[in-house]
């Protein structure tokens, strides 16, 4: 890892200003320090990543949204750490995930390998997953299928959770938020479908029909 200066890569204006306001930039030199920076290690029991960077934050939401929609290649996920519903996993879903995503490569995933979460804000979830010859249960892809968790649990859960973004991106409804951010905090605060945010961007599908 090093403390090179970033302006070598050539950024957006609009990012050179943000990353010319950073009290400081760790710039690392390979995917395995990146990982290790992001997720830790196996071994610990928990990390805490944040940083601060000059401007307001309706400034810095719409050029990650921008980045969003320019590159509609890139594939995004959620990965659970600790607790998977009732069962403790520790940060075991980010390592099987790591070697399952390389191993598939850019493979799409099949239509009957994807759901839609059951709480739209978590976007589509896995119906099937098969790490080396073993299917991992389906509990642990879908929370609410665990007898200690059950419908009615995952959806109080889940309720917690919307009110927790219903004020969060409230504060984002400012004049010069891009259209299209408006758009997602009013599907947001809509209750919106998973089919309705992905209408929103039109990204590259990596599920087959």
């Amino acid at each position: 890892m090093n403390f090179m200066n970033w302006r070598k890569y050539h950024p957006p204006a609009e990012a050179a200003e943000i990353l010319a306001g950073c009290p400081s930039l760790l710039i690392v030199d390979s995917v395995a320090q990146l990982v290790n920076l992001a997720c830790s290690d196996v071994e610990s029991h928990g990390f805490e990543a944040s940083y601060e960077v000059a401007g307001r934050r309706v400034d810095q939401a719409n050029l990650l949204l921008r980045q969003f929609e320019e590159h509609t290649r890139m594939q995004y996920i959620l990965c659970p750490n600790q607790h998977i519903g009732a069962w403790k996993v520790g940060f075991m879903p980010q390592w099987i995930a790591r070697d399952y995503l390389a191993r598939r490569g850019g493979a799409p995933f099949r239509a009957e390998q994807i759901r839609p979460a059951r709480c739209p804000l978590l976007g589509s979830a896995l119906h099937q997953l098969q790490v080396e010859g073993r299917a991992v249960a389906r509990w642990f892809l879908q929370v609410d299928t665990q007898p200690e968790v059950g419908e009615a649990g995952y959806d109080a859960g889940a309720e917690i959770l919307s009110e927790f973004f219903r004020q969060c991106v409230a504060e984002f409804r400012e004049p010069d938020l891009a259209p299209l951010g408006r758009q997602i905090i009013d599907c947001c605060l809509d209750g919106g479908t998973v089919k309705e945010y992905e209408a929103l961007i039109r990204a590259e599908t990596s599920i087959l029909p």
